[in-house]
């Protein structure tokens, strides 16, 4: 049996992303809320992001499932811009820089960990792979920490 290696890991923060419209300034103002009635963007319940965002709720005993289910962050970016409701993601740049839209931090919840694993000592390919992906982790989330 091979022997499992990290090569990176990173945590990012979870963000809740909002039309910039309605006025709401931060994630409070919405657990402030008897009943939440903006309907929920998330990308399926079997994602981090997702679970992450529910474990939150959960222990803030917050129900609001989740109402759209998006298939990619960006998908969310759109939906939230298009006034849809309120999407759940990490801050990737198009959320983060798209005019129509407010990314909120969301305090106190989990952050999300990012690793690339191999089995064993990677190849050159890998290498390259792996080189190429902290570029972009570094570009698109230049305060990230990174976990050795």
């Amino acid at each position: 049996m091979r022997r499992q290696s990290v090569f990176d890991k990173h945590h990012r923060p979870a963000y809740a992303s909002v039309p910039r419209r309605p006025k709401l300034k931060s994630a409070e103002d919405l657990w402030r809320k008897d009943v939440i009635e903006e309907p929920l963007i998330c990308l399926p319940a079997t994602e981090m992001i997702t679970r992450v965002f529910q474990k939150g709720l959960q222990q803030r005993k917050i129900d609001w499932p989740h109402t759209i289910e998006a298939s990619s962050v960006g998908l969310v970016t759109r939906y939230v811009a298009n006034g849809y409701g309120v999407g759940v993601s990490v801050a990737a740049s198009e959320a983060v820089k798209h005019k129509d839209v407010r990314v909120l931090p969301l305090e106190d919840f989990d952050s999300i960990e990012i690793a690339l694993l191999s089995n064993g000592k990677p190849t050159p390919l890998v290498e390259h792979v792996l080189e190429a992906c902290r570029q972009v982790v570094a570009k698109e989330w230049p305060k990230s920490q990174r976990i050795d």
